[in-house]
């Protein structure tokens, strides 16, 4: 049976059932926190990010046979970052902006949407934040993989390039291993129960509830970013991270991230705007701090 596959994204998303998760707005009103994440400045940063990482990831992605993509947002983020990712996406006809209304959970809209997509077969769904990339290669790897694979099994690529700004007009680049991380994790399933990445719970212990199939690489698999708007500068296990100039890193990541290029780099050197808005930081249950998730399941 044909698989179509179907990656989310959210995009500055403000729901009820999220603000615990980031340390910024966890003791927030929905209120409070879309005044902090809404902030104008901020929204300006995020869409040349995300016009820099994660639009060109699912610009190429989306080429295959029964793949698309669904940007997440509030249905009232403001009317000029929505003008804006509509005409950034508007090349793009399976590229699609879904809207979360006040009250909504946001696992709802997308999950609605993606079932109506698959059509009755089988769905990949997946899953990388805004600021984030994937490989040109990762639909075709996936695939290959899940064909196999039972309904309900989760699919985690484990390693990838952390960059971040470096002194000096450099980039930080370390080479990370890590299993579950929520960077092209997805589910396969069928219409018998068709599941969503975000139903999947705090990915980095999703093991303890689904069946999880690893994805390792000589080359890496997915590309996360750290700047001055996310997350926490927590080490990954991997070598030590190595300052390089810009043009150097722009090189070696263009092996396997062909549309990352110099002007990728460089958004990430820009400093957030004067305004108490923050990224927010995504928490681990306590229970889980500190620990990384265990190796499981198989892959090559």
């Amino acid at each position: 049976m044909s698989i179509t596959f179907v990656g989310l994204t959210r995009f500055s998303l403000v729901t009820q059932d999220s603000l615990t998760w980031f340390e910024s707005t966890r003791y927030l009103t929905i209120e409070e926190a879309k005044q902090l994440v809404f902030d104008e400045g901020r929204l300006r940063l995020r869409l040349e990010i995300f016009r820099r990482y994660a639009l060109p990831t699912y610009a190429v992605l989306t080429k295959h046979p029964q793949s698309y993509a669904l940007i997440i947002i509030n249905a009232d983020l403001p009317a000029f970052c929505q003008k804006r990712l509509q005409e950034m996406i508007a090349p793009y006809p399976n590229i699609r902006i879904v809207q979360v209304r006040g009250g909504q959970s946001f696992k709802t809209p997308p999950k609605r949407l993606s079932v109506e997509l698959a059509a009755g077969g089988r769905l990949f769904s997946y899953r990388f934040d805004d600021d984030d990339a994937l490989p040109p290669s990762y639909i075709d790897m996936i695939r290959s993989h899940a064909e196999t694979l039972a309904d309900g099994t989760v699919i985690s690529p484990i390693n990838g390039w952390t960059i971040a700004p470096a002194p000096d007009d450099g980039i930080q680049m370390q080479n990370s291993e890590l299993p579950c991380l929520a960077l092209g994790l997805g589910v396969i399933s069928s219409a018998e129960r068709y599941l969503s990445a975000f139903q999947l719970g705090n990915h980095m212990t999703v093991h303890k509830r689904f069946p999880v199939h690893l994805i390792s690489s000589e080359r890496p698999l997915w590309l996360r970013t750290r700047h001055g708007y996310n997350d926490s500068v927590k080490r990954r296990p991997g070598p030590p991270p190595e300052d390089k100039p810009m043009l150097d890193a722009s090189l070696e990541l263009k092996k396997d991230f062909p549309f990352i290029n110099l002007a990728s780099l460089r958004v990430l050197h820009r400093p957030p705007v004067p305004s108490p808005a923050a990224e927010p930081r995504q928490l681990e249950p306590s229970s889980d701090a500190g620990m990384e998730a265990p190796a499981i399941g198989s892959g090559t």
